[in-house]
């Protein structure tokens, strides 16, 4: 199982426990994001996504690596309460 695959998992978690009872349930999805310049996967620059989907709208966030946090990251709980509340 790959870091995405995990994070996931930790994602369908919250979602069962916090989300799962709403009417209009959004759907959460860790992807992975390739950027940078040349044809080499191993030139480009990976960072993990959190995208939310949910009344009709769709927001993601970077949620690694995040170098503007100093005091270290935000709760997966909290990054997934964010992207929701943004669809409402």
């Amino acid at each position: 199982m790959d870091i995405i695959q995990c994070i996931q998992e930790k994602v369908d978690k919250i979602f069962d426990e916090i989300y799962s009872i709403n009417e209009c349930q959004p759907a959460f999805t860790i992807s992975l994001l390739f950027e940078g310049a040349g044809d080499n996967k191993h030139d480009m620059e990976h960072k993990i996504v959190l995208t939310v989907e949910h009344n009709d709208f769709a927001f993601s966030k970077v949620i690694f690596p995040n170098v503007k946090n100093t005091y270290g990251y935000e709760s997966l709980e909290e990054e997934m309460r964010y992207l929701y509340n943004r669809t409402m």
